[in-house]
């Protein structure tokens, strides 16, 4: 499933692509005609992401709600087509201007609904370690008060929204903490440094390239952890354990 980081870059393509415009609504595949046409030819005035929730007002206290599930796809053309751009798959909306084409295919929820809505949806969420100003206090008040697992909780999108099972495994990681303990009996995670930090690798630490020739690293261009720098010794027994996703 998309996590928090797709939709925070979907938001801001679309706001680039569409704010202060009145793009055509359409649905292609005809599953959505009804609240294509009530967004339709409306100024688009921002989009924006709340965890795995992507939200874009239109004038008129119209906002498009969108969850992409698992399959869920929102893409945006960023060049003109010299006719009608062709429709590809099941598009349930289309917002189309004479410079962009967005398509949306295969979400798990696509509704307008009213800016009361909208408020009850972010309501039931936790902070969004991407939007500005998130409340870290909140998440650690509702993690530090649970009996369940730390993985289960950093899935729990009251808790921590927008985290899904690849970043929670990252923070877990980066925080060399095991995803069994309870979150009562565990200390303070920091978990919003990690989460909403760019991502992109890890640059090695200065000792490393030292530590793997001190482990045998000229043996055929692999060290002690074979030839992934940072994976088990050779020997190591690992633990598989299914936590929430």
């Amino acid at each position: 499933m998309p996590e928090g980081h797709t939709l925070f870059a979907l938001a801001r393509d679309l706001d680039a692509a569409y704010r202060g415009t009145q793009p055509t609504a359409t649905s292609p595949q005809g599953r959505f005609a009804a609240g294509a046409a009530l967004i339709s030819e409306r100024t688009f005035l921002h989009a924006t992401s709340w965890g795995k929730h992507l939200f874009v007002e239109f004038e008129g206290d119209a906002w498009l709600h969108v969850h992409l599930g698992l399959i869920g796809t929102f893409t945006v053309d960023h060049h003109r087509y010299a006719g009608e751009a062709p429709v590809v798959g099941q598009v349930r909306l289309r917002l189309a201007t004479e410079d962009h084409v967005a398509d949306l295919r295969g979400p798990n929820l696509c509704a307008v609904i009213t800016p009361e809505q909208v408020e009850a949806v972010t309501s039931r969420l936790g902070p969004d370690p991407l939007r500005p100003e998130p409340d870290p206090d909140l998440a650690w008040r509702r993690i530090s008060r649970s009996s369940k697992t730390i993985a289960e909780l950093l899935m729990d999108q009251a808790v921590l929204a927008g985290v899904g099972n690849v970043y929670r495994s990252e923070v877990l990681f980066r925080k060399a903490r095991r995803p069994v303990p309870s979150g009562a009996g565990d200390p303070a995670l920091d978990l919003g440094r990690h989460l909403a930090r760019p991502r992109r690798p890890a640059p090695p630490r200065s000792g490393d390239r030292e530590d793997r020739h001190r482990r045998g690293a000229g043996r055929g261009g692999q060290g002690a952890h074979g030839g992934r720098p940072g994976g088990p010794p050779h020997g190591a027994q690992l633990l598989r354990l299914q936590a929430a996703g």
